[in-house]
């Protein structure tokens, strides 16, 4: 009888340890899916950044060679 009273309260404990790294497991994953879409976030912005500078870069070019030439 004490035996299965042991064998019980040990299933309880490892029933509760393993609720508590689901709990945890839980939290990291939603954890994880913020920071991807951070990331997504910034990479997006970094390729827009790019973007926009290289554009700028190019007039720049055009009118400097515009404003060179045109006299």
């Amino acid at each position: 009888m004490e035996e299965n009273r042991k064998k019980i309260n040990n299933m309880v404990q490892e029933i509760q340890i393993s609720e508590e790294l689901q709990e945890k497991l839980a939290s990291t994953t939603s954890d994880v899916q913020v920071l991807q879409s951070e990331l997504k976030q910034v990479k997006e912005m970094d390729r827009w950044t790019q973007k926009n500078e290289s554009l700028r870069f190019g007039s720049d070019f055009l009118e400097k060679t515009y404003l060179c030439c045109s006299h």
